[in-house]
């Protein structure tokens, strides 16, 4: 039944810090994106040689319980255990699985559910109405908590209300854990990463260009963007913070307004006019002003990243969380620019025409639903690659005590790609390994990285 405060839970797990019942919960998970995400748990090979034990977590009882019937059926039928008439791995252990019934409306059983897990990844949307509490709960309670969030204005909203009080308990707070925005996030750290590695320098620029999309929109998504269209033309929120390229930086941040600003020209007479592109990709050269917002979705040759494109359309979240994670990071000093190749629309269109013209993807799915996702053809046969760029130009780095001194152009290049559909498959994987990291902590990661640092953290 019903998730009480005091019910007892199965007794900790070994390892697992804190006293704590479970290491990781996955909270929605009879929903189409947390099924997803179990089911990867429960299919990942490794996880059973890991001292992580997790549990699946919803409203239903009668769903979780289905649910975890269909997690063991589908492992054994698997069975991975044989390849060739060899061992290669342990089997996964989907009969470890327990379940909570947990409501996300009622703080009772939202703190039951934090008082019995070190790690919560939540797929409940949309997040504007059905987030708040349980991050709130997290962040006071000191338990790491992931999402798959979209929403730029209700972000800056939980960081405002809720990061001092995640770094007073020790509470790690990452949204947007998916394909918005991980690969865009984990690029640009390991673009710098590399440059500095190999060349030396600190980034003055960061590309990022989406050259393979093979995919469809997530219903969570497009309900996010819905939300967020409302909220600006109702006046919930001002037309400068939709257009605020900024809106996630630190607010204690004293150089927030140059900090990883996007690439334009501050100070020239079109300077508003670019700030309203997020993605900081357009290039709007010396064009009249009437014609600038038409200019700004024109197709431009990047020369950092090599390639012809239109700003990403993602990069209304993305670019926004990849700004606040560099600052974070101590990188102020820089551009971030975030596109998509005119191939990758391309591609993008053939891949769709062909699943619809085979019947392989039912014309209702053009329309996504959050609570329906697209057809195990698309699942299984997308992909995605994003390549990001770091640059260091001398020219663009301004003379400032601590800068540093002129040296040669340099530039270094990684490249994120990865099977499945974007918005649905790989962000189901790309979720449960954020939501590992936090369980696992420094276990088989570099010893450099902080891992007690709290509060509205880098997913990178």
């Amino acid at each position: 039944g019903q998730v009480k405060a005091k019910n007892p839970w199965p007794p900790p797990a070994v390892g697992s810090a804190g006293g704590k019942a479970f290491d990781l919960v996955v909270l929605g998970a009879t929903g189409f994106t947390g099924r997803l995400v179990a089911d990867y748990l429960a299919s990942k090979p490794d996880l059973s040689d890991l001292p992580v034990r997790w549990a699946v977590a919803g409203r239903s009882e009668a769903k979780l319980r289905a649910l975890r019937a269909a997690l063991q059926t589908n492992s054994e039928a698997r069975d991975p255990t044989t390849k060739g008439g060899s061992v290669q791995h342990s089997p996964p252990a989907a009969h470890l699985v327990d379940y909570l019934v947990v409501d996300s409306s009622d703080p009772e059983s939202v703190e039951a559910l934090a008082e019995a897990t070190r790690v919560v990844v939540t797929t409940v949307g949309p997040y504007t109405e059905h987030g708040e509490l349980l991050l709130a709960t997290c962040a006071r309670m000191g338990v790491d908590y992931v999402d798959l969030s979209g929403e730029p204005f209700w972000q800056r909203e939980m960081i405002d209300k809720y990061e001092g009080v995640a770094r007073a308990s020790g509470a790690r707070i990452l949204i947007a854990g998916g394909y918005d925005s991980v690969p865009f996030d984990l690029g640009a750290l390991l673009a710098w990463d590399v440059l500095e590695r190999r060349h030396g320098a600190t980034p003055s620029a960061i590309t990022s260009l989406v050259t393979t999309s093979r995919g469809w929109l997530s219903g969570g998504t497009l309900a996010s963007a819905v939300k967020t269209f409302k909220a600006v033309a109702s006046g919930a929120v001002s037309p400068s913070a939709a257009k605020d390229p900024h809106l996630l930086q630190p607010p204690d941040d004293p150089g927030v307004h140059g900090a990883c600003r996007p690439n334009s020209e501050v100070g020239s007479w079109l300077a508003s006019w670019r700030a309203s592109d997020v993605s900081g990709w357009s290039g709007l050269g010396a064009a009249p002003q009437i014609l600038a917002q038409l200019l700004v979705q024109l197709p431009r040759f990047d020369e950092d990243a090599r390639g012809l494109g239109i700003p990403h359309f993602m990069a209304v979240i993305n670019a926004r969380v990849v700004r606040r994670s560099l600052t974070l990071r101590g990188l102020r000093d820089c551009t971030y620019a975030e596109g998509i190749s005119l191939g990758a629309l391309v591609d993008a269109c053939f891949f769709m025409s062909n699943l619809v013209a085979r019947g392989a993807m039912p014309l209702r799915d053009l329309v996504p639903s959050p609570s329906r996702g697209p057809s195990k053809a698309v699942l299984e046969t997308g992909s995605a690659r994003v390549e990001v760029t770091a640059s260091f130009d001398p020219s663009h780095r301004p003379a400032a005590p601590g800068a540093l001194p002129a040296g040669p152009a340099a530039s270094a290049t990684v490249a994120v790609a990865f099977l499945g559909d974007p918005g649905y498959n790989a962000t189901a994987k790309m979720v449960a390994e954020v939501g590992l990291c936090l369980a696992l902590g420094p276990l088989g990661c570099p010893p450099d990285l902080d891992y007690e640092e709290a509060g509205v953290v880098p997913r990178a």
